[in-house]
């Protein structure tokens, strides 16, 4: 009798460790990077006047974005978030290159922007109306009951 409690508990003790490792594996922080960031040596070699806009897309890679309205601007984005289980992700950094072009293609100037030069965007809390009828959960649960007929196999 001693021998079977030993082993439960023992079975027991077992499956409380690994639930323990998988909860605290679970609450670890991941780190994000998205975007793509110039390297900083490359992005040093870029001088106003200088190169073309295909010099420098040869040399730091394809934009993340280009400007929409005067095409002259192309933008390198990139961003490091820190996300913890359910939480709301943390930004632990933000670079962005903007580099301007002249009228004959040319690097006129380069600006870098970073989490300092950030600013909290309010968002307006609207909802767009649907139209038809709104359920609640127990119409939703309990609305299918009795409209459906069971075909004639199903009665014999």
């Amino acid at each position: 009798m001693t021998e079977k409690y030993t082993y439960r508990l023992c079975r027991f003790g077992r499956l409380t460790l690994l639930a323990t490792v998988g909860l605290l594996a679970a609450c670890s922080a991941n780190i994000n990077v998205r975007g793509n960031a110039p390297d900083a040596d490359r992005l040093a070699l870029i001088k106003p006047g200088a190169q073309s806009r295909e010099q420098v897309i040869l040399l730091l890679g394809s934009p993340t974005t280009i400007s929409t309205f005067d095409k002259t601007t192309i933008y390198y984005i990139s961003q490091r978030t820190k996300v913890v289980t359910f939480n709301k992700p943390q930004v632990l950094s933000r670079k962005i290159v903007e580099i301007h072009f002249d009228k004959n293609d040319r690097v006129a100037k380069i600006k870098n922007y970073d989490l300092s030069n950030s600013r909290d965007i309010a968002l307006i809390e609207r909802t767009t109306p649907t139209p038809g009828r709104q359920f609640t959960v127990l119409q939703q649960l309990l609305g299918n009951f009795g409209r459906f007929e069971g075909s004639e196999d199903d009665s014999q």
